[in-house]
């Protein structure tokens, strides 16, 4: 016989990820990452806007299959430590904590230098913000932002 579900447990979260969600998780990264900072660099590399526009959907898709690979790992693993319990269960324990270690000490605090340039770069076109385009000043945020947002 069934039991009734208890009334003092409160709601949980709803575990679903559909094609919907990976999709704007996918788009709202890749826009927000780069299409303000890198069109004229682009443009200035490629030469041609069509191009441009096909590395963006080159780069959209693979983030897209991206997206879905981790969403397929994410239901297949659901315990707590994202990559790094893909990492460990795929090549070893070793693998899995030089993978963390490698996250913790270089790739997360190099991400967060690049979003902190390209906030500075943003900042510092507007007068009030002129400061932040000083060389020592950029470069003393940027190390401090690495540092404090692990």
């Amino acid at each position: 016989m069934a039991s009734a579900p208890n009334a003092t447990a409160g709601p949980g979260l709803v575990r679903e990820l559909n094609a919907s969600h990976a999709a704007s998780i996918v788009v709202g990264v890749v826009i927000g990452s780069g299409i303000f900072l890198v069109p004229a660099e682009m443009m200035q590399a490629a030469g041609s806007a069509k191009l441009v526009y096909l590395a963006w959907i080159v780069g959209g898709i693979l983030s897209f299959f991206g997206a879905l690979t981790y969403a397929e790992l994410g239901a297949m693993k659901p315990q707590a430590g994202g990559e790094y319990v893909y990492i460990r269960d795929a090549y070893g324990p070793l693998a899995g904590f030089l993978c963390g270690w490698t996250w913790t000490i270089i790739v997360k605090p190099s991400s967060l230098a690049a979003v902190s340039t390209g906030i500075v770069r943003v900042l510092g076109s507007f007068p009030s913000f002129s400061f932040l385009t000083l060389t020592r000043l950029a470069n003393s945020l940027l190390l401090a932002s690495s540092f404090l947002c692990p």
